[in-house]
């Protein structure tokens, strides 16, 4: 199994798991809640329906020749629960359908007054019954029993806790399903983080182990002959030549290391960005002078900013040299600043090749390069990636407009320092 799947089922796997246990404590939490709400029901329903089958039968006047009194065949009806009336000796008075455990209620009712018990009966449920003495209208002292079989109540636990499961896996399947494309679509960034990682590897490697590899071999012949002053000057040149380049990429592999890690410090101070651009136009003359290449200024305004001026030089160095190297011989590279209330913008015109529509937005990647620049083009194609960085970290914007076979155009647009009140 690929690496990236089993991270994406490690992460569904913990989503679901995670949202399994919450709905365990919370449906533990609820159960007890409602169970000991249920509870505190029955016995309010138990307390109210025996002070009504109290207040009945003191109600009633005895009617006949018993000590007692004649009382109702049933003076409360009401559903799931049972109603037991006796006299002071033990004997039920209404309807002797009472069982051992009312009759033992209504003998601790007479010892005590009034009790609450909750008893087992023998059929793997309990009855929990409410009792109390109280004297009848003829002055007969009496004891009424409210019981109510838990068994009903047991049930609708049984239903609660089934519904709760019932809803719990629907949840549970839903958070799959959902966990499943909410992986995918969070993965998606690791996903080219690591495949941005095996091309950056990849890239760097190549670019390294070709002035690797000329070091080496220059190296070698220039060893494995005789002495030749003519031949080891031009050899040294060339290890010297191949050492910058390598020397190169590694700096800017660096720069761009420690750029995205944070370890990169930026010195901001007032400058402007016309004389930094100015500095590197200088610093480009001879690259273009040497390509035949037309380097101008044209339209250059006073534009101050709030930076780096050793990354704007870099910047805007980086941004020429791609411009000069780029354009053929006999063409043109424009460059100008101008400034505006909010911005300061440097715009780089050049006559070159110009970019393919399709591969613009991958300039900026490192290493790329297009496939009709790859043979001509030298450097590792890590300029672009620094310059955007240096215009991100001065909350500026690097953009390229190109029309292919006309040229290209670089803007950088950065914010003015707002003006001292």
């Amino acid at each position: 199994m690929d690496p990236l799947d089993r991270l994406r089922l490690r992460l569904t796997a913990w989503y679901v798991g995670t949202f399994a246990a919450i709905l365990l404590v919370l449906g533990g939490g609820l159960f007890l809640v409602v169970a000991h709400q249920i509870g505190v029901d029955l016995d309010e329903n138990l307390e109210a329906v025996l002070g009504e089958l109290i207040h009945t039968s003191t109600s009633v006047s005895p009617t006949g020749p018993s000590t007692h009194g004649a009382f109702p065949a049933s003076p409360v009806r009401v559903p799931g629960l049972s109603l037991y009336l006796f006299d002071s000796t033990g004997r039920p008075l209404l309807a002797d359908t009472a069982g051992p455990l009312a009759r033992s209620a209504a003998r601790a009712a007479m010892r005590a007054g009034r009790v609450a018990i909750q008893a087992p009966t023998g059929k793997e449920h309990e009855v929990r019954m409410r009792a109390s003495t109280f004297r009848a209208a003829g002055g007969a002292r009496l004891t009424a029993v409210a019981a109510a079989d838990l068994e009903d109540l047991e049930d609708r636990y049984t239903l609660l806790i089934a519904q709760f499961a019932a809803a719990a896996v629907t949840a549970l399947v839903l958070v799959g399903i959902g966990g499943v494309f909410l992986v995918r679509k969070s993965a998606r960034p690791v996903e080219r983080a690591v495949e941005g990682m095996r091309h950056f590897m990849s890239d760097a490697g190549h670019e390294m182990r070709t002035p690797v590899t000329v070091l080496r071999t220059e190296a070698e012949v220039a060893l494995g002959r005789s002495r030749d002053p003519v031949e080891d000057f031009n050899a040294f040149q060339r290890i010297a030549r191949e050492s910058k380049r390598l020397s190169s990429v590694v700096d800017d592999l660096f720069t761009l290391a420690r750029a995205e890690s944070g370890e990169l410090p930026i010195q901001r101070e007032s400058i402007y960005l016309d004389d930094v651009v100015s500095d590197a136009v200088a610093a480009t003359a001879s690259l273009a002078a040497s390509k035949g290449v037309g380097l101008r200024l044209d339209h250059f305004e006073e534009a101050p900013v709030l930076g780096s001026a050793a990354l704007l030089s870099r910047l805007a160095i980086i941004v020429l040299d791609n411009a000069v190297k780029y354009t053929p011989a006999g063409g043109s590279v424009a460059v100008s600043v101008r400034a505006s209330a909010q911005l300061a913008v440097l715009e780089v015109v050049d006559t070159g090749v110009g970019i393919a529509p399709e591969v613009l937005p991958q300039v900026f990647d490192r290493f790329y390069r297009a496939e009709a620049t790859r043979r001509t083009a030298t450097g590792a194609g890590l300029g672009l990636a620094i310059a955007r960085w240096i215009a991100t970290v001065h909350d500026g914007v690097l953009s390229l407009d190109s029309v292919p076979g006309k040229g290209t155009t670089a803007r950088l647009a950065l914010p003015r320092p707002a003006a001292p009140r």
